[in-house]
């Protein structure tokens, strides 16, 4: 009986240490560090640097501000436009006292932290012990309320009438092959899955916003056939589809933008 009391008591001053030791909620992953960097938290939760990037900051894409014209729409632009805006006003305010649900993801011993080419996170690679990506079913979104993530302020607000905003950073992929083996091509995109997974092949619309969330006359539907993890973004252009909202296509382009659809 003794021998077991001692053996309980020792479970119980080691079990916290070895808590603290993987998991240390004090301790933060950079959401900036120089471009295609890679580290990874060691035994002590210490940074360790795999692959120190280049500090390429000031050679970043610079995407222009573009003043919204309602001149250049034309009637039935207009009246698009206008419901669009109504709609995230009224989608917003139908939420707007579920408490915002904001993404924390804790360093784990082991876990590489993978950032793109702007420097922001594009991977994480969690250790074998720890939870991996895992999108929710095909087909489906986040339950009523709003969503924040990432260094960029990422945020999806869904309502009780299935209505799905998504705002914050576009970011282009190169991918080949989609959710569904289907070959990628001009006009696909992928969502962030574990938060927002529609149907295959869900219209996605998207209007191009400038750096302070102010819209701009650029749109188009993209179709959804893929879903990544995406830390910083909002959603994903596949290659030269950016060019069907005014901008010229680059492995590091990222801009703000906007995107809405009604789930089925």
């Amino acid at each position: 009986m003794k021998k077991i009391l001692v053996l309980i008591l020792l479970v119980t001053l080691l079990l916290p240490n070895t808590v603290m030791a993987n998991e240390i909620r004090d301790v933060k992953i950079p959401g900036v560090m120089n471009p295609n960097a890679v580290i990874e938290f060691g035994d002590n939760l210490e940074i360790i640097i795999i692959e120190p990037g280049k500090n390429l900051r000031n050679q970043s894409i610079q995407v222009p501000y573009e003043e919204l014209d309602l001149s250049l729409m034309s009637d039935y632009e207009k009246n698009q436009y206008y419901e669009e805006k109504k709609m995230i006003k009224d989608v917003k305010e139908s939420v707007r006292n579920i408490p915002i649900k904001r993404e924390e993801i804790f360093p784990k011993v082991g876990m590489k932290v993978v950032y793109d080419g702007e420097g922001f996170i594009k991977n994480i690679i969690y250790p074998s012990a720890a939870r991996a990506y895992n999108p929710l079913p095909r087909g489906t979104t986040s339950s009523i309320g709003t969503y924040v993530w990432g260094k960029n302020n990422n945020e999806l607000v869904v309502n009780q009438y299935n209505n799905v905003i998504g705002t914050g950073r576009f970011t282009v992929f190169t991918d080949t092959i989609g959710e569904s083996s289907n070959t990628l091509k001009k006009g696909d995109c992928a969502t962030r899955g574990d938060y927002d997974n529609p149907k295959h092949g869900q219209e996605i619309n998207t209007r191009r916003l400038n750096n302070d969330l102010s819209d701009t006359n650029y749109t188009h539907i993209f179709y959804k056939r893929d879903n990544g993890q995406l830390p910083d973004a909002i959603l994903d252009i596949w290659k030269t589809g950016v060019e069907y909202l005014g901008l010229t296509y680059s492995s590091t382009l990222s801009f703000k933008g906007r995107y809405f659809y009604k789930a089925s």
